[in-house]
């Protein structure tokens, strides 16, 4: 994959990168023009880091504003001392 103009290779399981797909569509980029974006906004962060927290950011913000999340949404994350939502600069 070419991101920013250099080559480079990113090893995940292959649920993040499905997930990261459905990101990318849901926000009508390609997957290079997603990853492009994660990697500008990251600073010092590993990139697969990054890009882990955005496949799992894009579900909890779906998560949360569904009206019927079944139990699982804001309030039960945050009682196990887990932020409500984590975000990144993208």
């Amino acid at each position: 994959m070419t991101i920013n103009g250099r080559r480079t290779s990113v090893r995940m399981e292959r649920g993040f990168w499905e997930a990261l797909e459905d990101v990318a569509q849901h926000r009508r980029l390609t997957m290079t023009d997603l990853v492009s974006q994660i990697d500008e906004g990251r600073g010092e962060a590993p990139l697969t880091r990054k890009l882990r927290v955005t496949a799992v950011s894009h579900f909890r913000e779906l998560l949360n504003k569904s009206p019927d999340h079944g139990g699982f949404g804001r309030e039960k994350v945050q009682s196990h001392g887990m932020p409500a939502l984590w975000t990144t600069n993208v």
